[in-house]
């Protein structure tokens, strides 16, 4: 059965697949009302919602009509239609991982400005009650327009609580499926130890390695084996040191790194301190946190056909969850759909203001995003 051609009565259109992920295929849309694009995502019936489970989460995180939260996606509707269950949110710009690929890599200054907003990301999804557990370059994606330097942090399909409703943490657990994406997993996912504050912080240092340097010591690894692959990331990533794991770069990701490994897990990650970590190379290097990013100096549309084109248009810049989650993950997904979920727009007076030449005080003491 194909997908509805519209949803919510009529409100938003299915223009275009744009791609298919693990759970659904994912569309370019329009707001009839506004003219605005959208993202809809489409999930066929099953047993198991994955995309219930992102919009409960995006519900409870996202911004709404009474306050504007920058970096996370508007859930702008979620519910049944027909054998479907469709979810409409933002659209937004390329993933970094497009961008990283149409570059090759980014440079130091672009990596650290971008680092900085990623620890934001987290900061307030953990104060939210949250660990994201899926952190990689295509789950960062670019604003349009106005919010065109602003980082958005998406698909929360693998995401879930590390505190108890009570308030208590989580305790660890081990002897879990691996959950995640390999690249940039944290050791003790590889391990088998359950996820908690501790192993976002310590994906975010590959990612950063990873831009950077353009590639991580375990990249291009022909292993067709899914579990062998697991097995020898993680193999190398225990036997590797510190150093060897950040070689080329700054002093500054081999202290972030060490600091993220010897967190325990039930650890308040110290948030300020790594970004003023991050924040003294930049000022140590000389670079200013203006946003002037690789691909608004490149241009990086210059070098893609149109099929790459940097336009948020392709399914990782929609993100549609590819990682793995065992059958104890699932458990409390099972049961009815929620209410459609329908966001009013963010109000003008709460958009934030476009990229401009930041002030001689703002360039010694940069603004949060």
């Amino acid at each position: 059965m194909p997908p509805p051609e519209t949803v919510l009565q009529g409100r938003f259109t299915i223009e275009k697949l744009i791609g298919t992920g693990g759970f659904g295929n994912v569309y370019i849309g329009r707001d009839t009302v506004t003219g605005e694009p959208v993202a809809i995502k489409c999930e066929h019936g099953t047993s198991r919602s994955w995309l219930y489970h992102e919009a409960k989460i995006m519900q409870q995180i996202g911004p709404n009509h009474q306050h504007d939260v920058l970096g996370v996606p508007t859930l702008k509707y979620f519910g049944p239609i027909g054998d479907y269950r469709v979810l409409v949110m933002t659209m937004l710009g390329p993933s970094l991982e497009d961008l990283h690929e149409s570059l090759g890599r980014f440079t130091l200054k672009t990596t650290l400005m971008l680092v900085d907003q990623m620890i934001l990301r987290l900061q307030y999804m953990h104060e939210q009650g949250f660990v994201h557990r899926d952190l990689k370059p295509d789950n960062f994606l670019m604003g349009t327009s106005r919010r065109s330097h602003i980082l958005y942090i998406i698909d929360f399909g693998l995401s879930s609580k590390y505190r108890h409703t009570e308030g208590q943490h989580r305790e660890m657990s081990t002897g879990r499926s691996f959950i995640g994406t390999t690249r940039y997993a944290s050791l003790n996912t590889h391990l088998g130890r359950s996820q908690s504050r501790r192993d976002d912080m310590e994906q975010l240092a590959y990612i950063a390695i990873y831009m950077l340097r353009g590639k991580l010591p375990w990249s291009g690894l022909r292993l067709q084996d899914r579990d062998e692959k697991e097995r020898v990331i993680g193999q190398m990533k225990n036997e590797m040191s510190i150093q060897q794991i950040c070689s080329k770069c700054p002093r500054a990701f081999e202290t972030f790194l060490t600091y993220t490994r010897c967190m325990k897990f039930e650890e308040d990650p110290q948030y300020n301190m790594c970004q003023m970590l991050f924040r003294s190379v930049l000022e140590e290097s000389k670079l200013l946190y203006d946003y002037q990013f690789d691909w608004v100096v490149k241009k990086p549309q210059e070098n893609l056909d149109d099929s790459q084109s940097c336009s948020g248009s392709s399914a990782k810049g929609i993100g549609m969850t590819s990682g793995m989650l065992s059958d104890g993950d699932v458990a409390s997904l099972k049961g009815e759909d929620p209410q459609p979920a329908n966001t009013a727009p963010v109000p003008s007076n709460q958009v934030a203001p476009p990229a401009a030449k930041p002030s001689p005080a703002e360039q010694k003491n940069p603004p949060t995003a």
